[in-house]
């Protein structure tokens, strides 16, 4: 096709893995070799207004944003600017009471789509050790083995993944599982092809599973450069 369907601003900070790489650019507002000139906000608003001229030229169907918390949203409608349709985040129980049911309530005030990114977990992060100060404090914990999850899917009679979905479904969040795996593709569809009602008491208990992954390690891929997501 000659047009992109979505594209969204992946982070709203300018973050790079080498500490001693400093990103630059030919806006002003952007470029963080100049600190006399760089202003993050600004560049926010710049990198977006980019974004809506790719939108009104037709280059883009739809635009968005990633890793936006309330603060980084509420610049773009201070500045009445076309809004995101889209706010993609890190969106699960473990992470639910830290910030993601407000930030879930400002979006769907201001008519722009949730999408649950991680939304069983980070899998592929159980392997890695949690570290505080220097210490290893554990490892990280995986949603599809926790009590409470596995329990309602003998309740449900559904896998742990699907009630994990479901559960962000019922919120009316879109959510992005990773997956490579055919049989866990078709698993994650059945959540719509064959649905079912997780109960109102159980919503809640899930949403109570909440762990503040961020303060156990700022250095998690999730806080680092999302500006503390509300």
């Amino acid at each position: 096709t000659s047009w992109i369907d979505l594209l969204l601003v992946h982070w709203p900070v300018m973050k790079h893995p080498r500490e001693s790489y400093i990103p630059k650019s030919s806006d002003p507002t952007c470029n963080m070799s100049n600190p006399l000139t760089y202003d993050e906000k600004s560049c926010r608003l710049s990198t977006w207004s980019a974004m809506i001229t790719l939108f009104n030229r037709g280059i883009v169907r739809s635009i968005g944003v990633s890793n936006y918390n309330t603060t980084h949203l509420q610049e773009i409608i201070d500045a009445k600017m076309l809004l995101p349709s889209i706010n993609q985040v890190a969106f699960n129980p473990y992470n639910y009471r830290t910030g993601r049911a407000d930030l879930l309530k400002f979006c769907q005030k201001n008519n722009i789509q949730l999408v649950a990114y991680s939304p069983i977990g980070a899998l592929d992060a159980h392997q890695f050790p949690v570290t505080h100060e220097g210490k290893v404090t554990g490892m990280y914990p995986t949603l599809l083995q926790d009590p409470l999850i596995i329990s309602l899917a003998r309740t449900y009679k559904r896998t742990e993944a699907q009630v994990l979905l479901r559960w962000i479904h019922q919120q009316g969040v879109a959510s992005n599982p990773r997956s490579m795996n055919e049989t866990h593709m078709i698993e994650n569809l059945d959540i719509l092809s064959n649905p079912f009602t997780i109960s109102d008491d159980d919503m809640l208990r899930i949403a109570n599973l909440a762990q503040d992954t961020c303060e156990v390690d700022p250095s998690w891929y999730e806080c680092v450069g999302d500006g503390n997501l509300p």
